[in-house]
């Protein structure tokens, strides 16, 4: 196996648990939005639990692959934007 130095790689130090480096967070981000939208539009205003899990995994199973595929896509920006402010948070 190749050293970092070996492949001309560098060691960066980033956040814990960074959502910018994290795309299921994102994922997540936009399932919760699709659920609310779904109660606002649907009035629900209570649910038994059992409604909630076959509401979350009906959105779950029927989310864009596209959406997904872009997410992941645009990790080499999201880590370049990541670097450009030194490990602070960037807009995604």
């Amino acid at each position: 196996m190749a050293s970092l130095g070996q492949v001309e790689a560098e060691m960066l130090k980033i956040p814990a648990r960074s959502p910018d480096i994290n795309p299921i967070e994102n994922i997540f981000h936009l399932v919760k939005s699709q659920l609310n939208k779904q109660a606002v539009t649907e009035n629900i205003t209570s649910e038994s639990y059992e409604q909630f899990q076959t509401r979350v995994l009906q959105v779950l199973r029927t989310f864009p692959i596209d959406i997904i595929d872009k997410t992941i896509d645009s990790m080499s920006k999201r880590i370049n934007k990541l670097i450009s402010s030194k490990g602070y948070k960037t807009k995604y």
